[in-house]
């Protein structure tokens, strides 16, 4: 055979080009479809994560839970197909802590720190949405309203995008931000979509939150109270996100967290919403957890708490952790039957000693049973009496002190500075005719004449003579309509008897100001920064009366300077600074400030002539 033989012929140069072109199409046909299942159907790696919070949503009033009153269509139709935890607590019954404690793994308690009497997130910890991000997930937090979660201003380590509801609507429309969270949740989903990464958003609702306020063209339930009313409204909100992630293939591989921040109180043991007590209304919530891929639900009756959120989203995620860094656990794996139930809940209540200066609350659960610690400790058999109404310490002795060993175990182990205040002052049981006339007249009444107000305290601090709440009441009222020296007198006595109370010392150092006393004034803010270093009112206060006597210079410095990197582009703080520098001699740096000050707060006449003044000096 010579080589011409050899050849192609023209029909299987044909037959070969024909298989380029499809081998071509196959090749652009798999493209195409990997670029549809990345931007249409999602990311490959890893399922999506989204977790939805509602505000104080109690279990019990939720068909999905055997409420048979009302039927919560979307958070059923998601039961049904999800994990759902019959036995599920929030550690502490205020949400600020609820979220803490979700979003790190750590009971809610030992996952926050207090700056300036505001709760937010340990820095130290990592969050669920900060894990999720090191991972390669892009993240989001929409909120009906953030200044109901325990994050200051933005947290970028934490989330790629954060949308806030009620920036967006007029007024107090309370009742709408859930609506506009949906709406904004939506359109974040689709913006993370594109980055084709896996997602992991937080959508948290306000709803159900006291006192029940209905947009007025909710048809719903209308003779039903406002309470169930409001979750039928935040179903519906629900329902449409569900609608949402339907229809950007955001379901099927997707882990769906459902949960509440706390539960709440609707009138039982005297309580008029959430944050003394803590009996079940308040301290058991909903918890729903959706496996990816997976339409068949099952319930869970293992004790749970919101610590075991995150390191259940992270085994589903098959994300290795350390189980050291977490109070909770995956109870998927858990045992069922009774020994699901062999394991302790803490709860814990400062509320009652921190705000009325009452003993404080803690309680544990484990099996059937609850202890509370106070000064009439309480044992309740859950089994037998689910609405907490029977005391049984004196019935069983020996479960009492059985329970109360492992309780004050675990506060030694990881509350130690709560041993010192364990049973001091009064029971708040004994002080529920106090709790719900104050509590009330803090929402309804704050509108009310001054003095009408300031009678109603008087007579509620006759029945409870060293009340801290009703007292800061009363100064507060005193002091804001020109009666300082009422104020004085109130405050006097608040910081005899609670010395530790902060926000008593700093008003009293306001009222001092007013009253011209500025060494008085000085020595009260003093004592707020020796209690709460970085406060920044006493920090930026305390400057100002340096600069304004002449004395202690390059301490009001500093103490401006913190209190500027503390409330950033506040023009009061930065108006301070300024004068700081001016009696220092730095006249340039002090007009820089200066005109700064006057850029946030254009309207000022103050500061409009403190400019003035300043254009003038060399």
């Amino acid at each position: 055979m010579n080589a011409r033989s050899k050849r192609p012929t023209k029909k299987v140069k044909r037959m070969r080009r024909v298989n380029k072109v499809i081998l071509l199409a196959l090749a652009l046909t798999a493209a195409f479809l990997l670029y549809v299942r990345l931007v249409v159907y999602g990311p490959t790696s890893g399922p999506n994560v989204i977790l939805i919070t509602a505000h104080t949503l109690r279990p019990d009033h939720l068909s999905s839970y055997g409420y048979e009153r009302l039927e919560t269509t979307a958070i059923n139709s998601l039961a049904k197909k999800s994990v759902l935890f019959e036995n599920a607590y929030c550690n502490i019954p205020m949400p600020v802590y609820g979220y803490a404690s979700i979003l790190t793994g750590k009971v809610s308690s030992l996952a926050v720190r207090n700056k300036d009497n505001r709760v937010v997130v340990d820095d130290s910890l990592k969050g669920l949405g900060e894990r999720l991000k090191l991972k390669g997930y892009t993240t989001a937090l929409v909120a009906a309203d953030v200044s109901l979660l325990p994050i200051s201003g933005p947290a970028p380590k934490d989330f790629d995008i954060i949308k806030n509801a009620a920036e967006s609507l007029p007024g107090k429309d309370l009742a709408g931000r859930d609506r506009v969270a949906t709406e904004k949740a939506i359109k974040a989903l689709k913006e993370l979509k594109r980055k084709r990464k896996p997602v992991f958003a937080w959508i948290s609702y306000a709803l159900p939150m006291y006192p029940y306020d209905m947009p007025a063209d909710f048809k719903k339930a209308k003779n039903d109270f406002p309470y169930d009313r409001q979750i039928l409204l935040l179903d519906e909100e629900i329902s449409k996100l569900l609608e949402g992630l339907r229809k950007l293939h955001l379901s099927k591989n997707t882990v769906i967290i459902f949960t509440s921040a706390s539960g709440e109180s609707l009138g039982e043991h005297r309580e008029p919403y959430h944050g003394t007590f803590l009996y079940n209304s308040t301290v058991r919530v909903p918890l729903v957890i959706k496996l990816p891929k997976t339409s068949v639900g099952k319930k869970i009756t293992a004790l749970s708490s919101h610590a075991d959120i995150t390191p259940i989203v992270l085994d589903i995620l098959k994300i290795d952790y350390d189980k050291k860094d977490f109070d909770g656990e995956n109870l998927l794996q858990q045992p069922k039957g009774k020994e699901s139930l062999k394991r302790d809940i803490y709860l814990e209540s400062l509320n009652s000693n921190y705000i009325f200066g009452w003993s404080p609350l803690v309680g544990i659960v484990s099996e059937d049973y609850k202890y509370i610690e106070a000064p009439v400790p309480e044992l309740y058999d859950l089994s037998k009496d689910p609405h907490e109404l029977k005391n049984i310490t004196q019935q069983e002795v020996k479960k009492s002190a059985e329970m109360r060993e492992r309780l004050i175990g675990f506060i030694n182990d990881r509350r130690p500075q709560l041993l010192g205040i364990l049973n001091k002052g009064e029971d708040p049981k004994s002080k529920a005719d106090i709790l719900t006339p104050y509590l009330v007249a803090v929402r309804y009444l704050k509108d009310r004449e001054p003095d009408f107000l300031i009678t109603f305290y008087e007579k509620l601090l006759e029945k409870d003579s060293k009340n801290k709440a009703i007292f800061f009441a009363l100064a507060r009222l005193c002091a804001a309509n020109n009666r300082p020296y009422s104020a004085e007198g109130y405050l006097v006595s608040l910081t005899k008897y609670y010395p530790d109370f902060n926000p008593a010392w700093g008003l009293l150092g306001d009222v001092y100001g007013q009253q011209g006393k500025l060494y008085e004034a000085i020595s009260c803010y003093e004592k707020v920064i020796a209690i709460a270093p970085d406060s920044p009112g006493a920090l930026n206060n305390l400057a100002w009366l340096y600069a304004q006597k002449g004395e202690y210079l390059q301490r009001a410095l500093r103490y401006a300077q913190r209190a500027n990197e503390l409330a950033k582009d506040n023009a009061s703080f930065i108006d301070t600074l300024a004068e700081v520098h001016l009696k220092m001699g730095d006249i340039a740096k002090a007009k820089e400030l200066l005109k700064k000050a006057l850029s946030l707060d254009p309207k000022s006449e103050y500061l409009q002539k403190r400019v003035k003044e300043m254009e003038g000096k060399k």
